[in-house]
């Protein structure tokens, strides 16, 4: 007797041409798997059509238990997870399928079907290390701290390997100093050196091996804040609640000049090309500030000097720090009165000292981007076009290298120097009053 058929469509929105070629191969007693949104295209496979929402069948989704109910015994069924033409499943997807209970599977593409053999979720009970591979910018990374927190609570012995995604270099530098108990950092190079019962993978594709729980924030395909679906990866895969809030970084306060110390830091930077997040005013600010310390990068300065929607820094009243460490860096933030950041990395390591940090958000998202401590506040004008990160229509697009906004930016561009000032005081005030 043939075995059921169980298609799996792991994203949303493919295209007519793929059921065309799908109508062609023959699926037996069909159940479809895809999004509420596809099921006018699946029609025409026949079957019957089970449906999810919300974005994309990611690891990080939350209704994972809900959906294998929905779906036929995997013990009975041929499962086959569709990809495009020529291509290899995204390890996103199958991490999934892992997740769901599938063992035994096929990735269905154009040139054949393939055996896919998945490794069992590992029992929570018997987790006693865990290994964090993640690979980003610093903002990013910084956020995903929250997960060693949850680990660290658990006794669990517990690795990090930070990795950027500029160049796959290691930033453990950043997280080096004053570690929490139990934590140690490991360069790509020492990764080979540890079996650890548990391996979590955030987009390091440079270091994926086939035991990897994959999670990509990038594929998520819904809106919602990015540090939750990691904890929502997290707890589907160990059981484990996280506190977002949890985040820490590196660093040696004491080690640096007593004269960096105390005093207003802002930070003018952005990841290269997407300078349309930084905050125009910046110069006029510092002007009106008591001995500044502006922190950032030559690239930084120069950004501002050359972008006609921006206007150089050149405030003399200011000290400016352009070669310091990430180490360094780190000190100083945690050292500082208050932080006045754009939407950048310096400012969720900033966040995470516990320093009183101002984010000025523009273009990009607070629901996704937003540090969840406490001692930050996030500054916006919440115009209607904002946020233009992840929108396909509206005057602007928060894209790298792309600067055409209709309105010239008027979400940063009209937050003035006064309205900061203004925040500034009552953040300061609320962080005394504590």
């Amino acid at each position: 007797m043939k075995r059921d058929s169980l298609l799996i469509f792991p994203e949303r929105d493919f295209s007519v041409l793929d059921i065309l070629w799908l109508r062609k191969t023959h699926l037996p007693n069909l159940t479809v798997f895809c999004h509420a949104d596809d099921h006018e295209k699946v029609l025409s496979l026949g079957g019957t059509v089970v449906h999810y929402k919300g974005g994309h069948l990611a690891p990080c989704r939350d209704d994972l238990a809900d959906l294998t109910r929905q779906l036929p015994s995997f013990a009975e069924t041929d499962v086959s997870l569709y990809c495009p033409a020529n291509d290899i499943p995204h390890p996103f997807a199958l991490s999934t399928l892992r997740l769901l209970g599938i063992r035994e599977a096929h990735s269905l593409t154009k040139d054949g079907k393939h055996s896919l053999r998945l490794r069992p979720v590992p029992d929570q009970n018997a987790i006693n290390t865990l290994l964090l591979k993640a690979c980003g910018g610093i903002g990013n990374l910084v956020l995903t701290t929250s997960l060693l927190s949850a680990s660290l609570s658990q006794g669990w012995k517990t690795y990090f390997s930070p990795t950027s995604d500029l160049d796959a270099t290691s930033l453990a530098e950043l997280f080096d100093g004053n570690l929490p108990k139990g934590l140690r950092l490991i360069r790509p190079n020492e990764l080979k050196s540890i079996e650890p019962d548990v391996i979590l993978n955030i987009e390091d594709h440079a270091s994926l091996e086939e035991d990897d729980f994959f999670h990509a924030p990038y594929r998520i395909g819904t809106t919602g804040h990015e540090p939750g679906f990691a904890a929502q990866f997290f707890k589907n895969i160990t059981g484990v609640t996280v506190d977002i809030s949890r985040t820490f970084v590196g660093g040696t306060p004491d080690r640096i000049n007593q004269d960096l110390k105390n005093r207003i830091v802002v930070c003018p930077g952005s990841k290269n090309g997407w300078d349309s997040k930084r905050w125009p005013h910046m110069d006029a600010l510092l002007r009106r500030l008591d001995n500044p310390i502006v922190l950032c990068r030559k690239a930084d300065l120069d950004a501002y000097e050359t972008l006609d929607f921006l206007t150089p820094i050149t405030a003399p009243n200011a000290e400016y720090l352009t070669n310091s460490s990430l180490q360094e860096a780190a000190s100083i933030l945690a050292s500082a009165s208050i932080v006045i950041a754009n939407d950048c990395g310096p400012a969720h390591i900033a966040a995470a000292t516990g320093t009183p940090t101002l984010f000025l958000f523009g273009p990009s998202s607070q629901e996704k981007n937003r540090h969840p401590r406490p001692n930050v506040i996030n500054l916006s004008l919440n115009l209607d076009c904002q946020p233009c990160q992840g929108r396909t229509d509206g005057p602007g697009r928060l894209a790298p290298h792309d600067y055409n906004c209709e309105t010239n930016f008027q979400c940063l561009a009209g937050l003035s120097e006064d309205m900061v000032l203004d925040a500034v005081h009552r953040h300061m005030r609320h962080m005394e009053s504590k």
